[in-house]
């Protein structure tokens, strides 16, 4: 289980960080859940990550220290970007701490550089595809999850060609009318994360954040029987020039918060 959060458009990027940090301590007090009655014992501790834009790409980096400890933390503070992630982890397996399995999980697919991050837990990955010419490289649900999104986009791609060729797109295939190529490929990514939340069964949460480098995707998706209501959730934030996604509401960044519906996806671009 972990905390995540990640804005769009002009923001300050030590304003996230201590964002995560209050939420990686269990210790918001923007917000209470269930957990929050564990105190320090319910810390996020377990490696942390981030992702933002600079000079055109999506880059990355993953620590497996505890973000509550690490200072590296603080280089976040002096970035330029108009997007950025992060992430905080709290394993849900025993003994896989390492650099392969911490947040967010990076690909360059299709052409673009892309960043998964997940909070929550998948107990069975039946049903779950591969990403053509791809392979997890650690062992955790949230990476299979990933490549599930990639595989989804490969085979919108596929359609977006076709929408190319055709000027039309078969409506039986994605649920509606035919529109335009271009409306369709803009399209392409929400609807293959829509896809994707839609086929686990086992789960808790399905809460995922995907950054590239031109928006932010959050899908929010919890099982009504698993999860726990208050702690499993996304929360949207927009403020002036700003449009921000959490696991929890926070203080500092000038956001009014709102709920994300489950299940629901949504793309945050710039404003």
């Amino acid at each position: 289980m972990c905390r995540m959060i990640a804005a769009v458009g002009r923001f300050e990027p030590a304003a996230l960080r201590r964002a995560l940090l209050r939420m990686a301590a269990n210790d918001n007090p923007a917000h209470d859940h269930e957990y929050r009655s564990r105190g320090a014992s319910f810390r996020h501790t377990d490696g942390w990550g981030m992702a933002w834009t600079q000079d055109g790409r999506l880059r990355t980096v993953r620590r497996t220290i505890s973000v509550l400890l690490d200072d590296w933390v603080e280089r976040i503070d002096p970035l330029q970007t108009n997007i950025l992630l992060l992430h905080a982890r709290k394993a849900s397996q025993p003994g896989s701490i390492s650099t392969k399995n911490t947040h967010p999980f990076p690909a360059t697919f299709l052409g673009r550089d892309w960043a998964f991050c997940h909070n929550g837990a998948l107990d069975n990955l039946n049903g779950l595809r591969t990403a053509p010419g791809m392979a997890p490289a650690g062992g955790t649900d949230s990476e299979s999850l990933f490549h599930h999104f990639l595989g989804e986009l490969a085979a919108r791609e596929e359609l977006v060609a076709q929408a190319r060729a055709d000027r039309t797109v078969n409506v039986d295939t994605v649920g509606a009318a035919a529109i335009s190529p271009s409306q369709f490929e803009r399209t392409t990514p929400e609807a293959s994360l829509a896809a994707t939340i839609a086929v686990p069964k086992d789960f808790t949460a399905l809460h995922c954040l995907v950054a590239t480098t031109d928006r932010v995707l959050a899908a929010a998706c919890r099982h009504p029987a698993r999860s726990q209501p208050g702690y499993h959730a996304l929360w949207i934030g927009e403020g002036p020039g700003l449009r921000a996604v959490s696991s929890e509401p926070v203080d500092g960044l000038g956001c009014a918060w709102t709920r994300l519906a489950e299940p629901g996806v949504v793309a945050l671009e710039m404003v």
